[in-house]
């Protein structure tokens, strides 16, 4: 039988408070495709937000978007550290690929979390 993996409320960054959290006490992470902010958030479970500008695209590319992270953070959650939250969103001019966005996510949030660990921001 295969795991489920969920993407629960509780890990979902919904308020102005908890972004300007992660943008002022976090570091950032960019690729060609991704820019990800990662901030400690002191739970035992990541957190993760969306920042889809209109600078992407009309509301369809936006959602399609918001989709494609949203699956790559459900199925990759086990293997990303705990006890962070996340704010993602994509580069400006980045073309849309699933299986691109899914590898940069992973990566990204590793590389940030390393750097947050030597820089040891805290609120």
């Amino acid at each position: 039988m295969t795991q489920r993996f969920m993407f629960a409320r509780s890990q979902r960054l919904t308020r102005s408070e908890d972004f300007a959290q992660v943008y002022s006490y976090g570091t950032h992470q960019a690729d060609a495709t991704l820019v990800v902010n990662v901030a400690s958030n002191n739970q035992p479970f990541c957190r993760m937000g969306l920042s889809v500008s209109r600078h992407v695209g009309g509301a369809v590319l936006r959602n399609r978007w918001k989709r494609a992270i949203r699956e790559a953070f459900r199925l990759n959650q086990t293997e990303l550290p705990t006890g962070f939250d996340i704010v993602v969103r994509p580069r400006r001019g980045a073309t849309f690929c699933p299986k691109q966005i899914d590898h940069s996510l992973c990566e990204l949030v590793c590389r940030a979390v390393t750097e947050l660990s030597l820089h040891s921001k805290t609120p």
